[in-house]
């Protein structure tokens, strides 16, 4: 399923929609961004799968389940302190959750963004 498919999924009720956008537009950038500092030298594996437990939140809400899968996957395997397949998995979707992240900006473009946010 595609973010379009939710769009159409939701139906008319386009102010609910716009604020699942709005948010998944929102936590994607903003763990995305915690991901890629927990994997720096120094970084924590525990906010790795922080960011990733809260990253499948949101591919779950899209109904993106490969990137839930991988997601939950980075959180389980952090969990075990496993920092090089965290890192690996993450290499392995990094694009694939770009893509999603585009798609949500589109469909936020096509449907109007609420003000404030």
């Amino acid at each position: 399923m595609s973010v379009a498919d939710v769009v159409t999924w939701m139906g008319d009720d386009r102010e609910v929609l716009i604020q699942i956008l709005e948010l998944a537009d929102q936590g994607i950038g903003e763990h995305r961004e915690v991901m890629e500092g927990a994997l720096q030298p120094g970084g924590s594996i525990e906010e790795a799968g922080n960011a990733a437990h809260r990253l499948a939140n949101t591919c779950s809400v899209l109904r993106e389940p490969t990137l839930f899968g991988v997601m939950n996957e980075i959180e389980a395997n952090s969990k075990r302190g496993d920092t090089e397949s965290v890192a690996a998995l993450w290499e392995m979707c990094r694009a694939a959750l770009e893509d999603l992240h585009n798609e949500v900006r589109q469909e936020l473009q096509k449907n109007g963004r609420r003000s404030g946010i």
